[in-house]
């Protein structure tokens, strides 16, 4: 009886990488630790998936944000985000047109999971003619795990891309019961409760890190970068496919050469320590470094555009709370670097025919 109501009521019929909700505060202590941001979060997402102040439709043009948890903005309201700043820039600007910019970064995301969001949440939403993909610390953060990538993997970064799915892409006959879907939920919706840290957790790292130590050279990256690569080509090779313009943005971060004794503290949660050995923060920029450069030969290669945000960003606490997220001065210089490199697409999209008048173009 119970199965029949969830079928009736509330059943699974689509891919969803982020829970909806109708708004609520993340509570979380990242502005008692770290700069720029403040204590809690206003946090929402519609029903259909994707955070934004607008819904995808015939009469809007679609813009699909992509990433990890520099794309969701963690510790930030929605209003503070960037691809919801992007958004009110564009629907500000000389365009004569309606954008919705959807977001469904989700935090620890890599491009293994992006493909099979571009492959699955595209169909789904109405008129998405450009897909902006931040990417590139997750995958960067892979090349510690000294692993191969195999089909298991796959599978299993198949089911961790999306927070709900439809009943019938599961294999197994009780995965297909609404029973099972919605527990899955509650286990998803406790698997991603953020996490608190405390000044003692931040000095606690701090001296494990002063004792460890200090690598001058990362692991071979090669099997993580061709991973990377491997899924960049496929995932420009699937928007070609959609019809969608696919856009890829290379990752900034924090670490760079003579950091301060406080810069350094605040990015030690992404700096790996194992069995006593860690590395050092040049390491850490030039590993980043290498993974930016791949994603732009790879686009390169594809005719993909790229915005080398990773360039165009001070590296300083004016943008970054920690190694590589953005606090809210930070999200506003992202979303106004994107929004000037679109100038260049979007007013070829809006030529005099479509618009009926000559558009202004967007300032670089």
């Amino acid at each position: 009886i119970l199965e029949i109501l969830l079928r009736a009521v509330a059943p699974h019929e689509t891919y969803q990488s982020l829970v909806p909700t109708e708004g609520i505060y993340k509570e979380h202590n990242y502005g008692d630790l770290f700069p720029g941001i403040e204590g809690n979060s206003y946090y929402s997402v519609n029903e259909y998936g994707y955070r934004s102040p607008s819904y995808f439709d015939e009469s809007r043009y679609g813009i699909l944000a992509i990433g990890g948890s520099t794309t969701n903005c963690i510790g930030l309201s929605n209003d503070e985000s960037w691809p919801w700043i992007l958004e009110s820039l564009l629907n500000q600007s000389a365009l004569n047109h309606a954008f919705t910019v959807g977001n469904v970064g989700v935090p620890a995301l890599n491009s293994n999971h992006h493909y099979f969001q571009l492959k699955y949440l595209q169909p789904q939403y109405e008129n998405v003619r450009m897909i902006l993909m931040l990417v590139g610390i997750n995958d960067f953060n892979r090349t510690f795990l000294s692993k191969e990538f195999t089909t298991e993997e796959n599978k299993h970064s198949f089911n961790r891309s999306f927070i709900r799915l439809p009943r019938d892409s599961k294999s197994m006959w009780y995965q297909r019961t609404e029973l099972y879907m919605h527990l899955r939920d509650k286990y998803s919706a406790f698997r991603t409760s953020p996490s608190k840290l405390s000044p003692s957790d931040l000095d606690d790292m701090l001296n494990a890190y002063e004792a460890a130590t200090k690598k001058d050279e990362l692991p071979d990256m090669s099997l993580a970068l061709d991973n990377y690569e491997a899924n960049l080509r496929e995932i420009a090779q699937l928007a070609k496919l959609q019809g969608s313009e696919l856009v890829l943005i290379t990752q900034p971060v924090l670490w760079h050469d003579g950091m301060t004794e406080y810069e350094k503290k605040i990015t030690l949660t992404g700096i790996p320590i194992k069995d006593g050995i860690t590395y050092t923060v040049e390491a850490m920029a030039r590993g980043m470094e290498i993974f930016n450069n791949r994603l732009k030969v790879v686009a390169d290669d594809e005719n993909v555009r790229v915005i080398d945000l990773a360039s165009m960003l001070p590296q300083d606490i004016s943008v970054f709370f920690d190694w590589c997220h953005f606090n809210k001065s930070g999200a506003e210089k992202v979303a106004q670097a994107i929004y000037g490199n679109l100038g260049y697409l979007l007013n070829d999209d809006f030529s005099e025919a479509e618009s009926g008048e000559k558009s202004e173009p967007i300032p670089n």
